[in-house]
C-alpha cells in the first residue's frame, strides 16, 4: 500500500467515525427532547385534571427535565365566562404562579375550573448535534421550542 491509499484509508475511517458521532448525537437529542415532551405532557396534564399545583409536583417536574439549559414558561389565563363569551381577567405568569408555590404556607397554587393552564418549553442552547450541522452547513440555529403544552382546567381537586 503506497502513502496515498493509507492516507484515503484513513480519511475514510475518520469520515465514518464522524458519521457514527453524529448518529449517536442525533439520537441522544432525539431522546432527550422526547423524555422533555413526556415530563410536560404529564405535568400539564396533571395541574389541568387537579387544578392545582404544588411545591412537590413543581419540583419532581423540574427535576424530570434538568437533562440540559431551558427555558420554562408557564402560564394561567382566568377567564370570566357568561352565556354568550369568554373574556380574559388576568394572565398569571410564571414568576406569580413560582412565587405562590413557595410563599404560601400550603404550598400550593390553585386554578378554577375553565382557566387555561400553558407550560411552554425552550431550548436556551443548541445540542451538540446541532452545533457540528451549524459548522458543517456555515447556517445559525437558534434555539427552538421542545414541546408547548396547554389547555383548560377541567377540577378544583383542592376544594
Amino acid at each position: 500500500m503506497d502513502s496515498v491509499s493509507k492516507l484515503f484509508s484513513i480519511m475514510g475511517i475518520v469520515f465514518i467515525v464522524i458519521l457514527i458521532l453524529l448518529l449517536i448525537f442525533f439520537i441522544l437529542k432525539i431522546e432527550q427532547d422526547q423524555v422533555i415532551k413526556d415530563a410536560t405532557k404529564d405535568f400539564n396534564e396533571r395541574v389541568r385534571f387537579e387544578g392545582y399545583i404544588t411545591r412537590d409536583m413543581y419540583e419532581n417536574y423540574m427535576e424530570r427535565i434538568s437533562i440540559k439549559p431551558l427555558e420554562i414558561r408557564f402560564r394561567h389565563i382566568k377567564y370570566k365566562i357568561d352565556s354568550s363569551n369568554r373574556e380574559v381577567l388576568t394572565i398569571y405568569t410564571q414568576r406569580e404562579i413560582i412565587d405562590e408555590i413557595y410563599n404560601n404556607p400550603n404550598k400550593i397554587y390553585k386554578l378554577e375550573k375553565h382557566d387555561e393552564f400553558i407550560v411552554q418549553v425552550k431550548e436556551l442552547q443548541p445540542s451538540i448535534f446541532e452545533g457540528v450541522m451549524q459548522i458543517l452547513t456555515k447556517s445559525l440555529a437558534k434555539p427552538h421550542i421542545i414541546v408547548s403544552k396547554g389547555g383548560v382546567v377541567h377540577n378544583e381537586s383542592y376544594r
